[in-house]
């Protein structure tokens, strides 16, 4: 295909920035007739369901959730407890192990993931969340209460799966079909995840709790 004439590239940013005004106009109205929970969310999103019926994400205080932004350990940890029926994950605690970047919010999640086996000490929760850490921390979390028992030649297919850290916790989320393949014929351990992304793999992962704890 052709380049763009500088007048031409022009006139397509000015289409676009008028589409996006308009997109959010629509999305303001829809929040607030009630369509959406939130006003950056459309109804048309391929999201907006898995966000919309789900309760793991919760808004900020202008009403915004955000969906395209890449999920941080805390709030991921977070939204994964709530998915597999921990309680009190939303209230207030103290912090009873070492850990680094914990925000004072996600102190009691933290709490109960070292009380899970996860390894609360060597990372830092204020970072951005890996694939790898989603696909272990759902082991971890909910590994009893899954059909499927993943086998780590079952994914040996995965190109890069020799990088990920916890192999079994990938197996076992994809024989459970909470998570697939990155594209292609990579895992993506190292892969950040986005909130919208995310609410999608929390809303299989509690649809299928529900059929096997009966929650």
């Amino acid at each position: 295909s052709r380049a763009h004439s500088p007048n031409e590239s022009l006139h397509i940013a000015s289409f676009e920035k008028v589409l996006s005004a308009s997109e959010k106009r629509n999305n303001e109205e829809c929040y607030k007739v009630g369509i959406t929970k939130y006003r950056d969310m459309s109804p048309s999103a391929w999201y907006y369901g898995y966000i919309q019926n789900g309760d793991f994400y919760h808004g900020d205080s202008s009403g915004n959730v955000r969906p395209a932004d890449k999920s941080n350990r805390s709030e991921t940890l977070i939204a994964l407890e709530r998915a597999t029926g921990i309680k009190d994950v939303d209230g207030q605690c103290t912090l009873t192990v070492a850990a680094k970047g914990v925000p004072a919010w996600a102190n009691c999640a933290v709490n109960q993931a070292a009380e899970h086996g996860i390894n609360v000490s060597s990372t830092r929760w204020d970072a951005v969340v890996s694939r790898d850490e989603v696909a272990s921390w759902i082991t971890a979390l909910a590994g009893e209460d899954l059909p499927a028992d993943g086998k780590v030649g079952d994914v040996g297919n995965f190109s890069d799966i020799r990088q990920c850290v916890d192999r079994a916790g990938v197996a076992t989320v994809v024989a459970n079909k909470i998570m697939n393949g990155a594209g292609g014929s990579s895992w993506g351990c190292d892969d950040a995840l986005d909130r919208a992304q995310l609410a999608a793999i929390l809303t299989r992962l509690s649809d299928l709790r529900s059929l096997t704890v009966g929650q």
